[in-house]
């Protein structure tokens, strides 16, 4: 995982209604390295969070540290990803109800 300065930011808000499961699981990582240098976020929400879809590919990027700190405090980093997943799993309730309608509909139309 690369960190530094961005002076130039490329890619879309997420939209966690629109997310796949890998590229949720590879947000979740992408902060989780953000922790694992101490650095605490403090406003994790949908508009702070780019991806950037290229050559098949995806990249992450979390934006607007204004509010940042630095930390070890375990419990305080493990609310922030707490509160990550749950803004992520608006994506994965979706892609389950999705999934429920889509198996219905067959049953239906195998009568």
């Amino acid at each position: 995982m690369l960190f530094g300065i961005a002076t130039e930011i490329v890619g879309i808000k997420i939209e966690p209604k629109a997310l796949d499961y890998v590229e949720c699981l590879e947000i979740v990582e992408a902060l989780s390295a953000i922790h694992h240098h101490g650095i605490l976020h403090n406003d994790i929400r949908k508009e702070n969070i780019l991806i950037q879809h290229s050559n098949g590919g995806f990249r992450i990027s979390f934006i607007d540290f204004a509010f940042s700190e630095r930390t070890s405090d375990k419990e305080k980093l493990s609310q922030e990803m707490a509160n990550l997943k749950y803004l992520l799993s608006l994506s994965l309730l979706t892609t389950i109800s999705s999934l429920k309608k889509s198996i219905k509909s067959t049953k239906l139309l195998h009568r």
